[in-house]
């Protein structure tokens, strides 16, 4: 009887952690897509508007960005909550790290000198905390 709740045991830490790794596969996903929405956004979603230069910013600084925010993310515990029944708390916490990434984003593409329109950092919190709620 104990073998078989050990088993169990096992079994849900490695459907948990499974869970855990697929979101964040999303999340990285979800926030590279942010990143090219909000460009295309800016440019009434045309990639022939977009200036080259601004394409190599974002590019450049994609990895940064990608970690910053998955830390944020788990500062936030956005992937131990239990989805199954979110509510309007875990959607404040969604809003909340997605514009402390956002304000991280500005701050850092700023201090490496990477040129971006104002508005992207108006629709990137926007467009990623919609991404990310879905």
């Amino acid at each position: 009887m104990m073998k078989q709740r050990k088993i169990v045991s096992v079994i849900q830490m490695i459907k948990l952690r499974s869970r855990i790794i697929l979101m964040i596969a999303w999340d990285i996903i979800m926030i590279q897509v942010a990143v090219g929405m909000s460009i295309l956004l800016r440019f009434d979603m045309s990639f022939e508007k977009v200036a080259s230069d601004y394409w190599m910013n974002v590019i450049s600084y994609a990895w940064i960005n990608t970690l910053i925010t998955l830390v944020i993310f788990m500062a936030f515990r956005l992937y131990t909550s239990l989805w199954k029944y979110a509510g309007i708390v875990e959607i404040s916490s969604i809003a909340v790290a997605c514009c402390c990434s956002s304000a991280f984003q500005f701050g850092g593409m700023r201090l490496l000198q990477y040129d971006m329109t104002r508005s992207y950092y108006i629709f990137y919190p926007v467009v990623l905390i919609l991404l990310t709620i879905l």
